[in-house]
């Protein structure tokens, strides 16, 4: 992003916020948040393949992204935007990075998103078991919590930033909670697509 957009886009959240402005609102909500998976595919492309995000079931929380969190949160990923030109070869950094992003999508309204990792970015269960220095029946624990996991047809489903995450005495509980808002988005719809049922 150039410092012309950043510039320009700092003075639109702004105003936008300094009039309330809903639409307006949800429209640097909205730009930052597709800047934002542009960034992690460009940027991190060592990383990730692509970043989905289901739009049609992002029905934004108006509390929420009306508030001045929010508006904090848009003038921080902008600052994001700006400074990050380049890979981060921290895996922790890229991990924290990834988790604030995720925590922040599912505040806004978000329900659905999914990061496809390259292969050679994940581990074997029986590597990360040994990196976390615990057995396996541990992991598959640590997994039911939370633990990121990626349910694919490789034997390669552990992203490698999971490790320093799970050292960390804060950032577990972190992602828990990102879990759970995802969980949570999940069962309201599958419950809301059982009353559409019965309604037939």
């Amino acid at each position: 992003m150039s410092l012309a957009v950043y510039e320009e886009t700092g003075k639109d959240i702004a105003q936008a916020y300094k009039e309330q402005n809903k639409p307006k609102i949800e429209k640097e909500t909205s730009y930052i948040l597709s800047q934002l998976v542009m960034m992690f595919m460009s940027v991190f492309s060592d990383r990730i393949k692509s970043v989905y995000v289901n739009m049609q079931q992002l029905h934004f929380n108006e509390i929420f992204i009306t508030s001045e969190e929010n508006r904090t949160a848009l003038l921080k990923w902008l600052e994001q935007l700006v400074k990050i030109d380049h890979p981060y070869t921290d895996n922790y950094e890229f991990g924290k990075l990834k988790v604030d992003f995720e925590q922040w999508y599912y505040q806004i309204g978000g329900r659905e998103i999914t990061f496809d990792y390259h292969q050679s970015y994940l581990l074997k269960p029986s590597e990360a078991a040994e990196q976390l220095e615990v057995s396996t029946v541990t992991l598959n624990k640590y997994v039911k919590q939370g633990f990121e996991y990626i349910n694919n047809s490789s034997h390669h489903r552990i992203p490698k930033h999971m490790i320093p995450l799970w050292h960390d005495t804060y950032m577990p509980l972190k992602y828990k909670r990102c879990i759970n808002k995802r969980s949570y988005g999940i069962k309201n719809r599958k419950s809301a697509c059982r009353k559409l049922w019965k309604n037939y």
